[in-house]
């Protein structure tokens, strides 16, 4: 009875040892942790009306943002520039019209964007035991590197 035990017992032991195969070597292992980087940032708004330089004047709605680095104060106007496709009732036909003008600031906000970033651990490498296992190619040829 202790014989069957025995030899199951080696039978199972050597074929984890030939699925397993491999070798140990000493690697440099570092640790590894993920910090969170706020950035300051200001998030800019304006609206108003721009006008068309073609006769007669025409006025448009437009809106701008814009987005600044860092928590700082919005410019007070912003220049936009707009070409729009318009009806003209003189001539029978679509025209390109430019649009321009300063829009004024009409809210600003302080924001932050916040990025995650993987930094090692100062001071956290070291030299460890760790098992290489051995590959297998298509054929189910091992090789160890």
């Amino acid at each position: 009875m202790k014989y069957r035990y025995l030899c199951a017992l080696s039978a199972g032991l050597f074929s984890l040892g030939a699925s397993a195969s491999g070798y140990w070597d000493f690697r440099t292992v570092c640790d590894y942790e993920t910090v969170e980087i706020q950035h300051p940032v200001t998030h800019c708004a304006y609206a108003g009306q721009i006008y068309s330089n073609n006769r007669p004047r025409q006025a448009m709605q437009a809106t701008a943002q814009s987005r600044l680095d860092g928590h700082t104060s919005c410019p007070a106007s912003h220049y936009v520039t707009r070409r729009s496709k318009i009806w003209n009732d003189n001539e029978g036909r679509w025209e390109f019209v430019t649009f321009e003008g300063q829009l004024p600031l009409t809210s600003q906000s302080h924001d932050y964007d916040i990025t995650t970033q993987r930094r090692q651990v100062e001071g956290s490498c070291r030299e460890e035991a760790v098992w290489i296992p051995c590959e297998m190619d298509t054929e189910g040829n091992r090789f160890c590197d």
